[in-house]
């Protein structure tokens, strides 16, 4: 596995006015997300842990919005069995990834993972997770 920078920033185009910043370590990615979309804010903040083969092994993600804070817990076992919120998931399973509606970051799982093509499709099916549930 490539080391990963310490951190990574950007800010949001076109669609959304917003920002993101996210923490590396070994074996996890931690972040943080704000926009304004439609007039209506959000934030996000997540903790996504994975393998050393780029595979989603939990997340933690917690969306704040007028509507108020929400937290949901996502986990897969090594048969690729999910979890959501400690209750099994079994229409999850055999996905891979976990794809945050609110982070581009976790477009990047895949991408490290697959041996992808330049120029060709390749498909990716993930959990995923808006910001507002």
């Amino acid at each position: 596995m490539p080391q990963l920078p310490r951190f990574a920033a950007w800010r949001f185009a076109d669609a959304v006015a917003g920002f993101e910043v996210v923490y590396a370590s070994d074996g996890e990615l931690r972040g943080h997300t704000s926009a304004v979309e439609g007039g209506m804010p959000y934030a996000v903040d997540y903790r996504i842990a994975f393998s050393r083969g780029w595979r989603t092994t939990s997340a933690v993600v917690s969306s704040d919005t007028l509507d108020g804070r929400r937290t949901v817990i996502l986990s897969v076992n090594g048969d690729g069995r999910w979890t959501v919120d400690d209750v099994p998931r079994p229409d999850l399973d055999g996905l891979v990834d976990v794809d945050l509606e609110a982070s581009a970051c976790t477009n990047t799982f895949p991408v490290h993972r697959l041996d992808l093509p330049v120029g060709e499709t390749v498909t990716a099916s993930a959990v995923y997770v808006q910001r507002s549930t």
